[in-house]
């Protein structure tokens, strides 16, 4: 190929821009496995890694021609390939520790696999338990419906229920504590939120959407948790906003991100915030009307990663399938979109670290994507720094409502 005179300032620009970045401009999001079938759909609705190669991803298969469904794991021993395994038990979270153990918040307890998923055996009866998280073989935790909140010492075979200060009282029948998270074997999370079902509750948005964009929200509870010792105290607060905080990341820089969906009436979909622990000052870091943000990785190096569906028609939680997007950003300020697989789309995906250079995500359209890096250094990552005229939100005080979408 013959490049003419004119043309080599203008290639000389470009190697000078992205020569500042090394493996930063080339990463992208491959596809490792799609679910193809005639008469099932896969949904995923979340993975775990013991290390680098061996994880497994739960879920379910469903019928497109008739009311059936069939709980499955979906295993990789390489990090790359995955197999298909049909179980017995439908979960919602799965944990894994470093040491080969597996823990599932499933329909009817906790249960725990030291085979990668092929044998699953129950050690507790726990109901409407959504979410778990062990810092170690004895010591984990459980939360889900009812204000259900739990910890074991025993490896869970004996689960107590966890008080906090103050005890969260909010009504158990419309109260979720949905998200765990520790960033070590002291500093944890959890939230959840509490949401009288009102009118617009028995029907789904999909089937009036030209109500769903008018119809005016109203604030809730969202409930926010935090320990510093390991679990043995639990300080809650109860704050009145709008939307719901679906999940919270720490960083082992102690900085921090939470997420916050919003129905489909607001402006926008999602909000995500930027938080320095213990401070708790929150400042809103990005906002998009067309990435309903989905989930938010934050792993010990490197950039913050978003993953969000782009909304399809007049709704942004929709039952059809959106192109999916992944952002990204060192320093939480200027986020940079990264190239992803032009097959993947979903309703919602999860994002799953095992370290900076191993990140994966499963999707509820039956897809397992991986972050393909380049061998390069990546940028430190630095704290935020906000402009002039934004000032700090404190998380003990409601957030000030977005704007809603005009009818």
């Amino acid at each position: 190929m013959t490049v003419h005179g004119k043309f080599w300032p203008l290639i000389a620009l470009v190697l000078l821009a992205t020569a500042g970045v090394p493996g930063f401009a080339a990463d992208r999001w491959t596809l490792q496995y799609q679910h193809v079938d005639r008469e099932f759909d896969l949904r995923l609705v979340d993975v775990a890694f013991i290390d680098s190669q061996r994880g497994v991803a739960i879920g379910f298969l469903e019928s497109r021609s008739r009311e059936r469904q069939r709980p499955v794991n979906l295993v990789t021993t390489d990090g790359a390939t995955w197999n298909l395994v049909v179980v017995k038990k439908y979960c919602s979270d799965i944990f894994a520790l470093r040491a080969g153990i597996l823990f599932a918040a499933c329909e009817d307890g906790i249960y725990r696999s030291d085979e990668l998923g092929s044998d699953w055996k129950r050690v507790a009866r726990l109901k409407e338990v959504e979410a778990v998280w062990f810092l170690n073989e004895r010591t984990g935790f459980a939360v889900g419906a009812s204000k259900s909140f739990y910890q074991t010492q025993d490896g869970g075979q004996r689960w107590a229920p966890v008080t906090t200060t103050p005890a969260i009282s909010t009504n158990p029948d419309y109260t979720t504590l949905r998200h765990i998270h520790f960033v070590n074997d002291r500093f944890g999370f959890v939230t959840g939120w509490s949401r009288p079902p009102t009118n617009r509750d028995l029907l789904p948005d999909w089937l009036l959407p030209d109500r769903a964009t008018r119809q005016r929200d109203t604030p809730h509870i969202n409930i926010f948790a935090d320990t510093s010792d390991g679990g043995s105290v639990w300080r809650a607060q109860e704050v009145s906003m709008f939307g719901e905080v679906v999940t919270t990341e720490l960083g082992t820089d102690q900085l921090g991100l939470t997420l916050v969906n919003f129905s489909n009436g607001f402006e926008y979909p999602a909000e995500l915030f930027y938080f320095e622990w213990p401070t708790g000052q929150m400042h809103r870091v990005y906002r998009d009307k067309r990435h309903a943000i989905t989930d938010i990785a934050l792993p010990a190096r490197g950039p913050a990663y978003l993953v969000a569906v782009e909304p399809t028609g007049q709704l942004y939680w929709s039952p059809i399938p959106g192109r999916l997007r992944v952002m990204r950003s060192h320093d939480f300020q200027s986020w940079t979109e990264m190239e992803v697989d032009y097959r993947a789309s979903a309703r919602r995906a999860v994002l799953e670290t095992f370290d900076e250079n191993h990140v994966w995500m499963v999707t509820d359209t039956g897809m397992v994507l991986k972050l393909q890096r380049e061998d390069a250094a990546l940028p430190d990552r630095v704290r935020f720094v906000p402009p002039a005229d934004q000032p700090a939100e404190s998380t003990t005080q409601p957030e000030p409502p977005p704007a809603q979408k005009k009818p």
